[in-house]
């Protein structure tokens, strides 16, 4: 009786991973963060019943190519604990974030936060309690910004009371990040897993990290050049005179007149508003009630002046 013919054929060379993901996924996580803790399974729970963009399901990760040279702790904790749940947090070069600049935020402000944390009924959590992102060596880091600290391999990273430089950390695959809460057993643990990228997948996410670091950079120009002194020094968050308005000046022009900018009298939250009130326009007398005369009513002043 002949066997059953096996198939050989390794998945990777069609572009395909032993995992739930493709060349493509792959090419495009930064890291994942598994569930170390019951606390933080119940929490990925609820964001995956949210819908979350940054969750993944276990079945998609098990089987990923991982670097166990570089995990000889994570060797250690999967012997210890078995149960790692069943979503897992994938941040990927694609995510939408809050701030493309401070990368990935933990946390329990929902305006603030990519990754939200609820489960808090003490509030040790802080509004950003940490961030994980890369720095512009491109190495994936851990940056804590809380109140009470985040404990990064047996490392306490307390932005108060650390010294300087440690507030931050490297992570690589194995990584052990812990929030500590009001009791032991309900800190929120993570563990980091970087998947192995060869080949084709290694040279697509190269060009994923090149484009990322690229743009994030591109932000931060366009962050420091956004707002910038103007004229006198100022800075001007709010009224930018087109290129169509006359230039602003309280020199005479043609038939002695002075020349006025329409916009002097509406833009009240620009540094023009100072120069219509320091301008040699003068005011209408106050009327008989002996109420003066609001800046709103400059036009008629202006058009007065344009009569004389």
């Amino acid at each position: 009786m002949r066997a059953a013919t096996q198939n050989v054929v390794d998945p990777r060379r069609l572009g395909q991973q032993n995992s739930g993901f493709s060349d493509e996924d792959i090419s495009d996580i930064i890291c994942l963060l598994l569930p170390y803790s019951e606390a933080a399974r119940q929490e990925l729970r609820r964001i995956a019943a949210e819908s979350s963009q940054h969750m993944v399901g276990r079945e998609d990760v098990d089987g990923l190519d991982l670097d166990y040279q570089l995990e000889d702790d994570a060797r250690h904790f999967a012997r210890v604990q078995h149960d790692v749940g069943g979503h897992h947090i994938a941040l990927r070069f694609s995510s939408q974030v809050k701030d493309p600049l401070q990368g990935f935020a933990f946390g329990r402000n929902p305006n603030r936060c990519d990754i939200l944390l609820k489960n808090d009924p003490h509030r040790r959590l802080s509004n950003i309690h940490f961030r994980i992102y890369l720095n512009e060596w491109a190495v994936l880091m851990l940056e804590d910004q809380s109140t009470n600290g985040t404990v990064v391999d047996e490392n306490l990273l307390k932005k108060k009371e650390s010294p300087a430089g440690e507030t931050k950390r490297t992570l690589s695959s194995g990584s052990k990040i812990q929030i500590l809460m009001h009791e032991e057993s309900r800190d929120i643990v993570f563990m980091v897993r970087i998947p192995i990228r060869d080949g084709p997948c290694q040279e697509a996410y190269q060009r994923n990290l090149d484009a990322y670091m690229a743009n994030r950079q591109h932000l931060a120009v366009d962050v420091n050049e956004t707002i910038v002194p103007g004229p006198g020094g100022h800075v001007s968050l709010f009224c930018f005179p087109s290129p169509e308005e006359p230039p602003l000046t309280n020199e005479p022009v043609l038939g002695g007149h002075l020349q006025a900018c329409p916009a002097t009298a509406y833009c009240y939250s620009s540094p023009q508003r100072k120069q219509y009130r320091s301008s040699p326009h003068p005011r209408r007398r106050p009327r008989k009630t002996g109420k003066p005369v609001s800046h709103r009513r400059a036009p008629k002043a202006v058009e007065r002046l344009r009569q004389l």
